[in-house]
């Protein structure tokens, strides 16, 4: 419980860290970032045994993981002109938590066939496509209006 208390804690922490940058680093460079630790930290942690590398590493992982999670719903709003704006980012969502439980699935089967890392190794793949996606087809944001991104 004492893990998961300090690793949850700093779920709550990160977004007041990211505030410092959160503006000065374009959103596809950051959702790119994001998605590299993603990979980077899981990996680390499915390698861990001793419990104080798996609190850090379990703590950037999570804080890793909100930075994503708040940077993508961000990013997809400006995707698309203001009238279908609401419309296409709740499609997006749904298709993502539809994707989530088939990737349960995926993670269960993997986790009993080939252990921990194969798991970390299969998310670290998935991160690796939204870096290449991102960072060929990500729109500037930075000192952009919304209407302007989604032109």
């Amino acid at each position: 419980m004492q893990y998961t208390f300090i690793i949850a804690f700093a779920y709550a922490l990160f977004p007041l860290l990211t505030v410092r940058f959160a503006d000065r680093i374009e959103r596809e460079w950051q959702v790119c970032l994001s998605c590299a630790g993603i990979a980077l930290f899981g990996i680390l942690f499915s390698m861990q045994s001793p419990e104080l590398p798996l609190i850090i590493i379990g703590a950037f992982q999570t804080m890793i993981n909100a930075w994503v999670s708040f940077l993508t719903r961000n990013s997809q709003s400006g995707l698309f002109p203001t009238r279908m704006r609401v419309r296409a980012v709740g499609i997006l969502y749904s298709w993502d938590r539809l994707s989530a439980i088939f990737t349960g699935f995926v993670i269960v089967w993997l986790l009993g066939q080939f252990g921990v890392l194969a798991v970390f190794n299969f998310v670290a793949g998935a991160m690796g496509m939204v870096v290449v996606s991102v960072a060929l087809f990500g729109p500037s944001t930075n000192n952009l209006a919304v209407e302007e991104i989604s032109h």
